[in-house]
């Protein structure tokens, strides 16, 4: 099966190119919207503007062309280079066959020999059943009389009866706050004993410990907007966990791929990050939708921060 494995060990590889063929045909078809929405409006015409969004538009249209012609070249080559593996593949397990084969005729051969030899001695009457012999236990010796015999639960413990019991009531009365106060001459004093136990400073320590959580959230946040380009106008403040700020959708998006978010007009979604950072592609954001709670990539440019 190794060659095989081989071969199928490419198509991961495949399908990636041809997953990222798809997004860049969608960034294609924003940059040409966005070109053509600049053209039609000819009282607001900005020339600076257009000549920007004709440069995303044939920047973009050149990536998904050279994209689509090494897809259209690799897809052909992969598709003509199953029949060597193959072949390889299938010429090992005939190989395996024929070896199997070979040895089950020579075992069903050995096996008619002996029973051609077994039924030869039974017709001739001189077979005898090999039995093997049967194990028998050894007895175990009494213990004599005179011996002497190990002690019984009942003397071993008590043994220890009047040690385990002080060591009890030794740490009963540690536990209740009793300290021992004999003087040294021997003598008892009369009356309960005072015991000090200092108390500790719990506000303190719970003060510290909520401004240590302040302080690490806000630096959790410093360092993913550091990570993620927040664009202007985004709201950041008062937000879920893990979500880096909101956006409504400006255009409908149906998905391609399965990791995709598909939304409809009006929509809002949470921009989360990525699972794996090195996922990220430019003009792409990883979020989830308030309705239905589905996560997923889409174009940042179907979308307005809000």
């Amino acid at each position: 099966m190794g060659p095989l494995n081989i071969y199928q060990s490419q198509f991961p590889e495949v399908r990636r190119k041809v997953d990222k063929r798809g997004r860049k045909l969608v960034d294609y078809d924003g940059c040409r919207h966005n070109y053509d929405a600049l053209q039609v409006n000819a009282k607001k015409r900005d020339d600076a503007k257009l000549i920007k969004a004709r440069e995303q538009l044939d920047e973009a249209k050149r990536l998904y062309e050279h994209m689509n012609r090494d897809l259209h070249d690799e897809l052909p080559a992969l598709y003509d280079s199953r029949i060597p593996f193959i072949v390889s593949n299938l010429q090992s397990l005939f190989i395996a066959e024929s070896i199997f084969h070979a040895e089950t005729a020579k075992v069903n051969g050995e096996l008619s020999e002996i029973l051609d030899k077994l039924a030869e001695e039974n017709h001739k009457g001189t077979y005898t059943t090999k039995r093997p012999p049967i194990a028998r236990t050894p007895s175990i010796p009494s213990t004599p009389k005179g011996s002497p015999s190990s002690p019984t639960k009942e003397q071993s413990d008590g043994q220890y009866e009047e040690i385990e019991f002080n060591k009890i009531d030794k740490t009963k009365r540690l536990t209740n706050g009793e300290t021992n106060t004999t003087p040294k001459d021997g003598s008892a004093q009369d009356g309960p004993t005072e015991t000090n136990s200092p108390t500790t400073p719990v506000t303190n320590a719970l003060h510290v410990s909520l401004e240590a959580e302040n302080g690490e959230s806000e630096n959790d946040r410093k360092k993913l907007e550091d990570l993620y380009d927040i664009p202007i106008g985004a709201t950041t403040d008062n937000l879920p966990p893990g979500v880096l700020y909101r956006v409504r959708a400006t255009y409908k998006y149906e998905r391609e791929d399965d990791d995709e978010l598909a939304f409809d007009v009006g929509e809002i979604i949470n921009v989360v990050e990525y699972d794996d950072p090195e996922d990220q592609e430019e003009g792409w954001l990883m979020g989830v939708l308030e309705t239905t709670h589905a996560k997923g990539m889409f174009p940042a440019n179907f979308t307005r921060p809000i």
